[in-house]
């Protein structure tokens, strides 16, 4: 995890042979850094910041689904 997916980029072009890429009119060779804003769908040219963000009231929720993982005994048997 931690790796986003390019999928579906009709201009995306690679060149194995010649360790390239492009995307439209912009030329990415072997080495250059690209930015994928997976959440966004984009692709940016250079280095991009990271942002980590902690979803606190979303894993708040999902903390709320958990179940005790203890089993109950029925009090007939």
């Amino acid at each position: 995890m931690g790796k986003p997916c390019l999928v579906g980029c009709r201009e995306l072009r690679i060149d194995t042979g010649a360790q390239r890429a492009q995307i439209g009119q912009a030329v990415i060779a072997a080495g250059d850094w690209v930015t994928v804003d997976a959440n966004e769908g984009c692709v940016y040219l250079g280095r991009g910041d990271i942002v980590t963000r902690r979803p606190e009231a979303e894993l708040a929720e999902v903390s709320g689904w958990q179940q005790p993982h203890a089993l109950k005994q029925d009090a007939t048997s």
